[in-house]
């Protein structure tokens, strides 16, 4: 498709190079193999004030040394409130703990989570920001790292489940950044495939929500590439065929994954799951996140304040199970501690810390819709990546609970929506608010 003839006059694509810091070469080379060896280290951890990776001790001592020769960057519109909101946040989980009385060892680890994730986000930010390659090397070293925790630290669930909450993850991102090469880049449609192929991959070994973000950032890169959908401004007209698109998209991903599951396709297992979590009144969703049945009672309860850090009160599990029970859907064993269910960025820090906690995560999400605005209008280098981690926001921040490792790897995505949109001429022209 020819950009210029189908953008109007005042567009352009954007351009990484004013951005991008011209140093010696070598400098470069060890900062973006540094860029990669920092998160594959994830698989080091120490107890203290709960799990504590050995990548954020380092990002902790690099900080000081990046305030000082790159600390403005933080003063731009967009870190700068984040780092606000997030600090916002963490005096609302302070109080919170406080008038809830919370026993000092959760409050230390709720507020230490807050606190490690605005370090992490900080040192990440300014050490990726304006380097290129130090974006893809990074998320490079998440995939290793990812991988090199199931052989060296794998979690509990990592034996019965190794590729969903083993190394599944790792390789799907290998397999994005894959598609990202110059070869397959300059072919987005080949680039699509692969990535849609990741995402059958994906369906087949029951990580469903991982096969989802995939189909929805093969498809996004099909309509960028599309001569209906091509490189301009957003009017009206296509914003409605984006919606109409989006919604027959995962109506059809979801009948082809109803139809392949109940055809035996992935496995008696994967058959038997799906039809405990989707017999219910409210289908597969509320099946498969039941949690919010909870969280959003504990959020009407106490909408302003929160529960307190680790929030404990059997009367929300009770409500779920309740709940479950009264839809139809069958009850998939009881839960082993008082622990207030959330599975959700969003709703774990609102039922926590209160209303600035999720207004901290509400702006997370309109920058991560911001962002994919940016993929859509604009040749962006880093197309098929940034749309694979900006979908997976847009799935972690209402669906997947929030903590240990996710407080890197956010720090890396939230980094990577926000040097996006600083890397384009977006923010001086777009009408939403900085």
């Amino acid at each position: 498709m020819n950009i210029e003839k189908t953008a109007p006059r005042d567009f352009k694509p954007v351009n990484w190079k004013p951005r991008l810091t011209a140093q010696s070469q070598l400098p470069n080379i060890f900062g973006d193999a540094f860029a990669c060896l920092l998160p594959m280290l994830t698989f080091v951890e120490v107890e203290i004030v709960g799990r504590l990776f050995l990548p954020e001790i380092l990002l902790l001592l690099m900080l000081p040394f990046l305030l000082i020769f790159r600390g403005h960057l933080l003063l731009e519109p967009l870190p700068k409130k984040l780092i606000l909101l997030g600090f916002i946040w963490l005096l609302s989980q302070i109080a919170t703990d406080i008038i809830r009385d919370t026993p000092i060892e959760d409050s230390s680890r709720g507020v230490s989570k807050i606190i490690f994730l605005l370090l992490n986000f900080s040192s990440v930010y300014l050490y990726i920001n304006g380097k290129k390659n130090r974006l893809f090397m990074f998320a490079l070293g998440i995939a290793l790292g990812q991988i090199l925790m199931y052989f060296i630290n794998p979690n509990i669930y990592a034996e019965n489940y190794p590729w969903k909450f083993g190394y599944g993850s790792g390789v799907t991102l290998l397999i994005v950044l894959a598609a990202q090469f110059r070869f397959f880049s300059r072919r987005k449609l080949l680039s699509a495939i692969i990535i849609l192929s990741a995402g059958l991959l994906n369906f087949y070994t029951d990580f469903r929500s991982l096969g989802l973000i995939c189909a929805l950032t093969g498809g996004f890169i099909i309509i960028t590439k599309s001569v209906s959908f091509g490189y301009h401004a957003i009017k009206r007209a296509d914003v409605a065929k984006l919606i109409l698109f989006g919604g027959i998209a995962i109506y059809a991903i979801t009948a082809f994954y109803r139809y392949s599951v109940n055809d035996d396709w992935f496995g008696e297992e994967v058959r038997e799951k799906y039809l405990l979590q989707s017999t219910g009144d409210m289908g597969l969703l509320l099946g498969g996140r039941a949690e919010i049945l909870a969280s959003s009672q504990a959020i009407i309860d106490s909408p302003i304040i929160g529960h307190g850090s680790w929030a404990k009160n059997p009367k929300y599990v009770d409500t779920m199970l309740d709940a479950l029970s009264q839809r139809g859907y069958a009850l998939q064993g009881a839960l082993n501690d008082d622990l207030i269910p959330t599975h959700s960025y969003i709703m774990g820090a609102w039922v926590e810390a209160g209303l600035a906690g999720a207004i901290f995560w509400f702006f997370a999400l309109m920058l991560t819709l911001r962002c994919l605005t940016v993929c859509y209008q604009t040749n962006a280098t880093y197309t098929p990546l940034i749309s694979f981690i900006a979908f997976n926001l847009l799935w972690n921040i209402p669906f997947s609970p929030f903590g240990a490792e996710g407080r890197l790897f956010s720090a890396y995505d939230l980094s990577l929506m926000i040097v996006t949109l600083s890397m384009t001429r977006y923010l001086a022209t777009s009408k939403l608010p900085a």
